[in-house]
This record gives structure tokens, sequence and C-alpha cells, in this order.
């Protein structure tokens, strides 16, 4: 009997030993383990982000359509941050002493904000400014670390002087300081504002923004080849044409050409046009060249595309040479010529493009020479050609 009692104690000691040692006894169905899983969930971290009142500076602004500005940042953070917490100027008001709102209008550095907002409780601050120069707007924004007393992002967007470009510019402003957040999840660029069409990167889209384009001078440089057919010739009664008939012939060649305009509404420009080629039959029994100046105008639409196309119409005078690559007159000629292209330009910064231009054009021959005596007929040559471009708008 003494035995077992000893046996039962030693089994009590036993079991009473495990969980002080660490160990925990079989658990019951469902029960220890959801506790087990529960104890590991750890409830998502919100971060707390304080948005002040834009400054005007010297922007001709009233703090009325300053403090929309920092609203509309402030409804942009929480529209597209997942985990952040955005405390407004009205909150931010309410939770400051009025010294402390004294000593906030005279706050233009990183320390001094920084300790407000580390009596606002708050990791990081959002503050920005405007001003005008000249007939364009400069948004500086800047993201402080509270903890570290540093900017950790500064945004600088010059923007053309309309006052609705600035609420376009917002969004791309504040896509940048979001993620310059530690730990934060924003969500897709269309919380931001953006609105992405067939996949194109929303960068490469906002090049070109509405009213910012007039004035600009735009400059282009296109080379590549070209065919001229035949010309339609109507002749004289009773006139002997022993050179125009060596005009019957297709040209195959090379041209060149520049084009210099201004800007006069934000999808229409106008300005001269010059233009060279050169060329020779395919079995090079003549060789042509010609120069001609044209007005030239182009039309764009839509404009706010990565890659966007525009309509060339121009209208100009110019002198054909025709020469013979051995026997056979001297021919030349005047032309007017009427052209009608296409050209698709890609956006590869604010400035630059790059483009396919196809064009089709209408050369008149009012009055052509052979061998310095003048032929009483015209001609109607039809010229295609395909060519590089390359633009410039400054």
């Amino acid at each position: 009997m003494t035995r077992e009692l000893v046996w039962a104690l030693v089994a009590v000691l036993w079991l009473w030993a495990l969980p002080s040692a660490g160990q925990q006894p079989y658990p019951a169905d469902g029960v220890q383990a959801g506790a087990s899983k529960g104890a590991e969930a750890v409830p998502e971290e919100k971060i707390q982000v304080a948005v002040m009142e834009f400054i005007c500076k010297g922007c001709g602004f009233e703090q009325d359509k300053m403090d929309s500005l920092s609203d509309a940042a402030a409804n942009l953070i929480r529209e597209a941050g997942e985990n952040l917490i955005v405390v407004g100027k009205d909150d931010i008001r309410s939770a400051l002493s009025f010294e402390q709102q004294r000593q906030l209008l005279g706050c233009d550095n990183e320390s001094c904000m920084a300790e407000l907002g580390g009596a606002l409780g708050v990791r990081w601050l959002v503050v920005g400014n405007l001003s005008l120069f000249g007939k364009s707007y400069l948004m500086n924004i800047k993201l402080i670390d509270v903890e570290k007393v540093r900017v950790a992002k500064g945004v600088t967007r010059s923007i053309p002087g309309q006052e609705h470009l600035l609420l376009e510019e917002l969004p791309r402003a504040m896509r940048e300081l979001l993620q310059s957040i530690d730990g934060a999840r924003i969500k897709s660029l269309g919380a931001l504002g953006y609105q992405q069409q067939g996949g194109v990167s929303d960068d490469l889209q906002h090049y070109i923004q509405p009213g910012s384009r007039v004035g600009l001078i735009p400059l282009s440089l296109s080379m590549g080849i070209t065919a001229v057919l035949p010309p339609y010739m109507t002749k004289g009664d009773g006139i002997q044409l022993q050179g125009v008939d060596q005009l019957d012939k297709l040209i195959l060649g090379f041209r060149v050409q520049a084009y210099l305009g201004y800007t006069l509404l934000d999808w229409l420009s106008a300005g001269p046009r010059l233009r060279v080629g050169f060329g020779s039959d395919p079995d090079r029994d003549r060789l042509r060249t010609w120069f001609d100046g044209a007005l030239e105008i182009r039309g764009t639409l839509p404009l706010n595309y990565w890659l966007r196309p525009v309509a060339i119409v121009s209208v100009g005078v110019g002198k054909m040479w025709d020469h013979p690559n051995g026997d056979g007159p001297e021919i030349d000629s005047l032309f007017v010529s009427v052209e009608m292209d296409l050209l698709l330009e890609m956006l590869l910064s604010e400035s630059w493009r790059l483009g396919l231009l196809v064009g089709a054009c209408e050369d008149i021959y009012a009055s052509i020479h052979a061998d310095d005596r003048r032929e009483d007929s015209k001609g109607f040559a039809l010229g295609l050609s395909i060519q590089l471009n390359v633009g410039y708008e400054f």
C-alpha cells in the first residue's frame, strides 16, 4: 500500500512539473490550437501623417484656396494609404495649445516642424508652399520625418499659370511623397487621380498639360525616301516638246526638310518649312534635284498621350532641275507644291519628340524650260514620302 501511494505521489509531481518546464499538455481539439493561432495575429500598425496648412509665398491666393489645396492633399492620402491615418488642420488646431499655434506661424525649418510633430504625436509631417514666378507657379511639398528630424522627401513642380493645373499636378506630387513613408501601403495609382489608358505608364501620359504649349516654338528635322511618279502633262498645240518627254520617268530619291513654327493654340502651330531633295530614275538616265519653301500648319490631337498623331498641311513654291546622265536636254521648272502629311510622334520628354512622317504631295510644274527654251506645257506630278522626324520644343 505504501509503495502504491509513493508512485501516485511521483505521478502527481511529474504532471505538475510539466507546465513549469515549458511543456504543454496535449490540447483539446480545436481549443488550444485556436488560441495559439490567435496569439500569433498582430494588429496592423497604423501610421499617422499630419498635413499642415499650405502657405502662399507671393502666389496671389487667398488663404481659403491654400486651405483647399492642403485639404485636397489630405484627402489624397486618405484615399491612397491603406494603413495611413491623416491628421488634418482642424485636428491640429484642437491638439495644439494657443502658444504652440503661435509658434506654428513662424515655423519654417525642419527642427521646428519636428517639434510640433512630436506635440501632435505623429511620425510624419507634410508641409507645402506655393509661389508665383512670372506666369508659372512653383509648388514645393516636403515630407518630414519627425523621429529623425529630417526631410525624408521633397517634391518641386513648376506649373504653367493656370489654377486648375495645380489640382492636376498635386496627385503626382503626393504619390512621390507617399512612396517615402516607411511601411506605408499605397493603393493603385487610380486612388491618386491617375487615369491610365491602354496600360500606358502615367509618367508618359502627362508631358503636355493643357494650356502649356501656347507660345512654344517647335523645331523639327525630317529625312527619308521619296518617290515622284511620272507627271501628267498638258501640251500646247503646234509646239514641239522635245524636252518634256524626258520628264516621263519615275524618280526615286532622298529628301531632307526642316520646320520652325510658333504654337498659336495648344493643338495648333504654323511656320515656314524648307525642303531639299535629289534622286534619279531607276536606270539613272536622269538626275533630279529640287528645292522649295512652304507655309506649314500642324494640328495635334489629343495632347495628353505619349504617342499622338499630328496632321500637317503645307503650300509652297520651289524649283526643279532635271539633268541628263549623258545625252538629253537640261530641264528646269518652277513649281507649286501642295502637301498633306501625317506624323505619328512619340514623346521622349517634355521637349523632345521622335516620330514617323508619311505624306503625299502634288507638284504643279508651271513653267518648264528645256535647254533654256520655254515649253508651252504644264505638268502635275504626285510624290510620296516616308521620313524619320526628330522634334524639339523650346
